[in-house]
């Protein structure tokens, strides 16, 4: 009887251990494809934004606000 139950059991495990060992083999997925880092990530290229042509205290001329208070302010301590 229970060498029944062991053979019955026998072809499960072996098809399920072939399955899993053939799933965990293979290359490395390539990076074609694959997603580019965001900007907030701080990866990728710099942009570099200047205001100093805008009016103080509106919006950049070409910036579309769609939430919240946005406008241009002076900070003495900002980079040249």
């Amino acid at each position: 009887m229970r060498s029944a139950i062991v053979r019955a059991w026998t072809w499960p495990v072996v098809v399920f251990a072939i399955v899993l060992l053939a799933g965990c083999g293979g290359q490395e997925p390539s990076s074609q494809g694959r997603e580019q880092p965001s900007p907030q990530s701080g990866e990728g290229p710099e942009e570099l934004w200047i205001f100093d042509e805008d009016a103080t205290g509106s919006p950049p001329s070409y910036a579309e606000v769609f939430g919240g208070t946005w406008e241009v302010r002076s900070e003495p301590d900002a980079p040249l």
